[in-house]
């Protein structure tokens, strides 16, 4: 799930942007997202969250060079997991 949706392209790939939650929850906090903002602040902390923010409603272009770095950086996190 995103925090911020994928419109917000400068975080659109972030991993800060990014949970793990199941289907009950994801429909949960999407149908409710005045209990998702709750419960992101106690999860991963006002400030933080804040930042984010500040980050997603940022212009982003996106060069090819930043594309190709941003998919060598996220192949190799995957990798470790493998």
């Amino acid at each position: 799930a995103h925090i911020f949706g994928r419109r917000h392209r400068s975080v659109r790939w972030c991993l800060e942007n990014a949970l793990c939650l199941c289907t009950t929850c994801h429909r949960k906090y999407t149908e409710n997202p005045v209990d998702f903002v709750i419960w992101l602040e106690r999860y991963m902390g006002k400030d933080e969250l804040d930042q984010l923010r500040l980050k997603a409603w940022k212009v982003k272009q996106w060069t090819k060079q930043e594309k190709i770095d941003l998919y060598a950086e996220l192949k190799a996190r995957l990798a470790e997991y493998e």
